[in-house]
């Protein structure tokens, strides 16, 4: 799903200490207390993914099967327990909802964002909460 640049080469080849973009994102989202895939998932208005069905039929995405059965089962072998959902980071669960677009969770974020930014800036056309009668 990422390619080997992003993972091993962002800043040159010859940067002594190699960076992965996938690792930065994870712990940068760790850093800053992003919440969990389906915590994110709920707060956008999407709803919450509790099983590899469950996930193929909210999400909508081409994501292969094996590749979600894959993180299920060496979930599995780690926990001893059923795959806990709640326990993905959202910049890998939004990954893992990309296949040629952006999932639907990416989509929402793009989303919510842009419409703050948009409800927050005094001259956007359409704003009339800032307007001022003369």
């Amino acid at each position: 799903m990422i390619v080997e640049d992003l993972r091993g080469r962002v800043f040159g080849p010859l940067e002594f200490s190699r960076r992965d973009l996938m690792a930065v994102n994870i712990q940068r989202g760790r850093d800053h207390g992003t919440p969990d895939y389906n915590t994110a998932r709920e707060a956008l208005g999407l709803e919450r993914i509790k099983s590899v069905q469950d996930y193929i039929t909210k999400t909508g995405t081409v994501t292969p099967r094996e590749i979600v059965e894959k993180m299920e089962q060496i979930h599995n072998k780690e926990n001893k327990s059923h795959y806990d959902w709640d326990n993905i980071d959202v910049w890998t669960g939004g990954i893992l909802e990309t296949s040629y677009r952006p999932g639907p969770l990416f989509r929402a974020i793009i989303k919510d964002q842009f419409e703050r930014i948009r409800n927050a800036d005094r001259f956007w056309f359409e704003n009339t909460k800032w307007k001022k009668e003369r």
